[in-house]
């Protein structure tokens, strides 16, 4: 199993494009993942988005936010790497400026990753107020990301 360090590390980027998930319209079934997200932790918004080389591709939203087309998410791409889970909320040097200016104060996530352990993209819930995911609501997330997978 691959553990890339670059955001532009070209088998990743291979790898991501090789799904052509980043040419497609819109689909259901990450509508649903992402509303099932939401829902499950009670947060207000949930996303499911792809690390392009330069660019965040949001593939789905879900929830009460203007109608988004793209968000800087690259720069905790490297928080992704080795964990199943993050969070940070807006008093954290790694949130993400792009969401605090957006009214944020809290950013969840697992990371979807291909079969070689290259991160690809996330499962995100944002929320405008600090909030604890508690271990049963991580679980069933990870359960949820399972039928996201990219295999």
């Amino acid at each position: 199993m691959n553990t890339p360090s670059l955001l532009g590390d070209s088998s990743r980027i291979n790898s991501l494009k090789s799904y052509q998930i980043l040419t497609t319209e819109k689909e259901k079934e990450f509508d649903g993942i992402a509303k099932l997200a939401s829902k499950l932790c009670n947060v207000p918004v949930a996303l499911i988005y792809f690390f392009e080389e330069k660019n965040t591709f949001i593939k789905s939203v879900f929830g009460d936010i203007d109608a988004i087309e793209s968000l800087d998410l690259n720069s905790i791409f490297g928080a992704h790497q080795e964990t199943s889970f993050i969070s940070f909320n807006s008093g954290d040097e790694n949130f993400p400026a792009s969401l605090k200016e957006r009214g944020f104060e809290y950013y969840a996530a697992c990371p979807i990753k291909d079969q070689e352990g290259y991160v690809l993209g996330a499962l995100a819930m944002l929320n405008h107020q600090v909030v604890e995911i508690n271990e049963d609501q991580k679980s069933s997330l990870m359960t949820l990301l399972g039928d996201c997978r990219v295999y």
